[in-house]
């Protein structure tokens, strides 16, 4: 099946990666030419002090231009389990550590989407429903309106959000893929999609219907790994295979490192990563024109 061609180019980049291999030559675009500004971050529930390194160095380049930026945090975003129950060991740190980035988040003033990932799941715990739950009421609930947490309610998904003039992102929790135990399925859920079949029809869905917008769909999980997040071997990833049926190509994953696409005016795209070190000092490890 082919898809239109907003969704082309590859997104899944480790900063891991891109750190071996020298900065290709790429001129810097004027700024004022940027329509929208895309920030990535996985991981991020190591994150345990207000001023981390990585947390700060996002909140400061989104809030040079917050009405334009749209921050994604692409899960895993309490360690080791996410969010308990109050007054169960781990809150205090869990708490803390969603704090550092959801404080980040309000201070650059850009709208941003928080999505989940397997530890705020529970880390495959049979409550991780709940979990993931619980976690998302708090994020909203600290994060005020410019915050979300996406999908809701523990739900497949995708989830569409149209930003700006050209962007389209379609957000899934993959997650619900894997879990073992309760999670929103069919019959007794109250998900618009609720089952392998209608996920991948409604991802359909969202990208044949952008309508010229670029397409980025987001998740946790990779849609291709030879790691333990990948579709092989025992226990592997379902999902890989199946939405990889719909060619998906321009998706961003739970990986390391702070990422950002720039969207311009004309319609190119500039990707970029960031490393940042344990000082904050931050240098741009790798940037490409994607268009």
């Amino acid at each position: 099946m082919s898809l239109p061609s907003t969704a082309i180019a590859l997104l899944s980049i480790a900063a891991s990666g891109a750190a071996q291999a020298p900065a290709p030559a790429v001129p810097a675009p004027d700024a004022q030419e940027i329509e929208t500004s895309l920030f990535f971050i996985g991981d991020a529930g190591h994150a345990d002090r207000p001023d981390h390194p990585v947390v700060s160095a996002l909140r400061e380049a989104a809030g040079g231009n917050s009405a334009r930026s749209q921050l994604l945090f692409l899960g895993d975003n309490a360690y080791p389990e996410g969010l308990p129950e109050k007054d169960a060991p781990g809150r205090a740190a869990a708490e803390l550590r969603l704090n550092t980035q959801v404080d980040a988040a309000r201070a650059s003033g850009a709208a941003t989407i928080f999505i989940p990932g397997n530890h705020d799941w529970g880390h495959t715990r049979s409550e991780g429903w709940d979990q993931v739950r619980r976690e998302a009421r708090y994020v909203v609930e600290r994060g005020g309106q410019n915050v979300r947490f996406l999908p809701e309610d523990g739900c497949p998904g995708p989830v569409t959000v149209d930003v700006g003039r050209s962007v389209r992102l379609v957000l899934l929790d993959t997650q619900w893929w894997l879990h073992e135990s309760a999670e929103a399925v069919h019959p007794t859920s109250a998900c618009s999609a609720d089952s392998e079949d209608e996920v991948l029809g409604a991802l359909r869905d969202a990208v044949r219907g952008a309508t010229g917008r670029h397409v980025f769909v987001a998740g946790h999980h990779p849609l291709a790994s030879g790691g333990p997040h990948g579709g092989s071997g025992s226990g592997s990833y379902d999902h890989n295979n199946a939405v990889r049926r719909l060619d998906i190509t321009r998706y961003a994953s739970d990986k390391p490192g702070l990422m950002r696409v720039d969207v311009f005016g004309d319609g190119r795209l500039r990707l970029r990563v960031l490393l940042v070190d344990a000082r904050g000092r931050r240098t741009e490890a790798f940037a490409m024109w994607l268009d």
